[in-house]
């Protein structure tokens, strides 16, 4: 199970209250990634294991950015930041467990 939020470009960012309420919903990681404005990268951002951390990971987003948040509910696998999504699309073990 989990929870995600699509904010395309030209939509409001969620409200810090959204992000905690899904955060306190689904515990067991958050994970973002985003592309900003005229770029062609995907950054993705993940590991968050505290609301802390989701706070500090979301540093930086901006109002234009298109942003999909994730937030995990485990029902599979071990709870740990490496096993948070958005995973990239790779077959390399290392990338995908990376959290930046």
């Amino acid at each position: 199970m989990c929870l995600v939020i699509v904010k395309p470009h030209g939509v409001v960012l969620p409200t810090q209250k959204t992000l905690e309420t899904a955060f306190e919903n689904n515990p067991d990681g958050m994970g973002i990634a985003f592309r900003q404005p005229g770029k062609q990268i995907i950054c993705i951002r993940k590991g968050a294991m505290k609301a802390a951390e989701m706070r500090s990971l979301l540093r930086g987003i901006q109002a234009d950015d298109e942003v999909v948040y994730h937030f995990r509910l485990a029902t599979n696998g071990m709870i740990t930041p490496e096993n948070c999504h958005p995973f990239p699309l790779t077959r390399d073990i290392r990338q995908l467990q990376a959290t930046n």
